[in-house]
């Protein structure tokens, strides 16, 4: 397998200051040791270019196989077009806080990421 499709990834700029640390990315060994199939999850994104970030819920549906380096996990949470590049948060009780375990893509029924989203 081989992806041509280069992606994105969605940057989020706040207009008031954050206290606290909103998020960690998860490092490959807690993802592999901890994420498990049913765990909530969380995405923030703006899709369409919105200026108010559209928070939506779901849960890890599946791990997948890596695909041309790349490890595709399947959530349920709904994902708006223009919402490609968004971050997906689970929060971690064992570390008590929200870590970036996933980036939102569509793919097409084979798996292969797109560009429609």
């Amino acid at each position: 397998d081989e992806w041509t499709f280069e992606g994105d990834l969605a940057l989020l700029k706040l207009k008031v200051p954050v206290e606290i640390t909103a998020a960690a990315l998860i490092s490959e060994k807690n993802f592999e040791d901890e994420v498990r199939p049913l765990d909530e999850v969380v995405m923030l994104g703006c899709p369409d270019a919105s200026e108010v970030p559209l928070p939506t819920t779901g849960h890890v549906a599946s791990l997948s196989d890596v695909r041309a380096g790349i490890g595709l996990m399947l959530s349920q949470v709904f994902g708006n077009p223009g919402s490609s590049g968004s971050a997906v948060y689970r929060f971690s009780p064992e570390r008590n806080r929200y870590e970036v375990i996933a980036l939102h893509s569509l793919t097409d029924g084979r798996g292969s990421l797109t560009s429609l989203g």
